[in-house]
């Protein structure tokens, strides 16, 4: 099956401000898609640099193709921040009243209309 993603493809009125907790693969790839259709994106992540578990997965020997799903990621998350379509907050840990407050209209910041928690899994530590 193929999906085609369509670039601002959502009506005005059914566009929302989403809050993508994790910036790893699924959070990555999630808020890239959820941007470039029209909605606007704001990715948060505990860790300063974007990748998840693959910052750790990439340093394995013959796994270097984690540096290039990141690369790719970081390239294009790049251009949508530079359109306006989304914001990314590294170093920010998000909390459930954070989210709450997020989520008011009274948070001051955009108000996040929805919330994606693509936060993985604790690594598995040989």
């Amino acid at each position: 099956t193929e999906i085609t993603i369509e670039p601002d493809s959502i009506p005005a009125d059914r566009k929302l401000n989403i809050g993508v907790i994790g910036s790893g693969p699924a959070g990555m790839a999630f808020a890239s898609t959820a941007a470039t259709i029209g909605h606007h994106v704001t990715l948060f992540d505990k860790s300063n640099d974007i990748g998840g578990q693959f910052n750790m997965a990439k340093r394995i020997p013959g796994k270097e193709e984690f540096h290039e799903t990141i690369r790719y990621f970081k390239t294009q998350l790049g251009k949508l921040q530079k359109d306006g379509k989304l914001d990314i907050q590294l170093g920010v840990e998000v909390s459930y009243s954070d989210m709450e407050a997020k989520s008011s209209d009274s948070a001051g910041d955009r108000k996040i209309d929805k919330w994606i928690i693509a936060t993985g899994v604790d690594p598995r530590i040989p």
